[in-house]
């Protein structure tokens, strides 16, 4: 659709009137907004937009030829020789929200199978590392095996949250008091140890830390997630520490090492 200086009906495609129900002869030279009866429509038409280049965009649900489309509507301003006219685009994205459902699909159902699999591997490493004497030479092994069974189902949560939040469903936050920090960051080291020599893992904990509140499991996999990245980035090893102190009416987590860190740029 493109409209003149006054918002009246310049070109108004064959697309546009299967979409509106209105025929081009009907609309050219009609106030734009008196054509158009989708409410999305019509509210992003009627936005103020800023003359030098003023966009401005929406995704529209529509019904045509009895089907729903989805759309990609954006408004551009255009110079004139008297004004300023207004470029409407709509573009169907309805084929690409379909491969966005089915990709979240796809990943909320593995996701899901995955879970029994390693309840069962988590349950088993458990027992064994029950059963098998700490200096027994398959006791790292064991350790091992449960410490990446452990890994890899902070992997398959990251992978539901995303389901969850993609799906429109917030996430769900369990705030309690975090007593352990010290332990809870080794349990987290103790994820990266045995996958590396030459990393040394540090936590430092400030004095004055005073108690506070946090979801535990969401707390955990940012570490996870965080030192991961750390020892990744730090290939010929060094010290990676976490230091946490108080900031302000907050407490700060800062997870440090001695990588290749990020560019400037970046």
């Amino acid at each position: 659709i493109y409209t003149d200086n006054r918002d009246r009906v310049v070109t108004w495609n064959r697309t546009v009137e299967r979409l509106l129900g209105v025929r081009a002869e009907q609309a050219i030279g009609q106030p734009v907004l008196a054509l158009i009866g989708h409410p999305g429509l019509s509210d992003l038409l009627a936005r103020p937009l800023s003359l030098m280049g003023g966009r401005a965009a929406e995704e529209l649900e529509m019904s045509m030829d009895g089907h729903t489309v989805f759309l990609r509507a954006s408004v551009n301003t255009v110079a004139e020789e008297d004004g300023f006219g207004k470029l409407v685009l709509l573009t169907d994205i309805t084929r690409l929200k379909e491969l966005d459902r089915m990709k979240t699909d796809f990943v909320s159902f593995v996701s899901h199978e995955l879970q029994n699999p390693l309840a069962s591997i988590r349950g088993f490493a458990h027992l064994l590392q029950q059963k098998t004497e700490a200096d027994s030479p398959n006791a790292r092994l064991i350790r091992f095996l449960n410490q990446q069974a452990t890994r890899m189902q902070w992997l398959v949560e990251d992978f539901l949250d995303i389901s969850r939040i993609d799906s429109g469903v917030p996430l769900s936050i369990q705030v309690r008091e975090i007593e352990d920090v010290q332990s809870m960051i080794q349990q987290v080291f103790e994820l990266y140890a045995v996958t590396t020599q030459d990393h040394e893992f540090v936590v430092e904990i400030a004095e004055d830390l005073p108690p506070f509140e946090a979801d535990r499991r969401k707390l955990e996999q940012v570490l996870v997630n965080l030192v991961g990245n750390a020892v990744k980035y730090s290939p010929d090893g060094g010290e990676v520490k976490v230091t946490v102190e108080r900031g302000g009416d907050d407490v700060l987590f800062s997870v440090l090492d001695e990588g290749i860190g990020i560019s400037e740029e970046d």
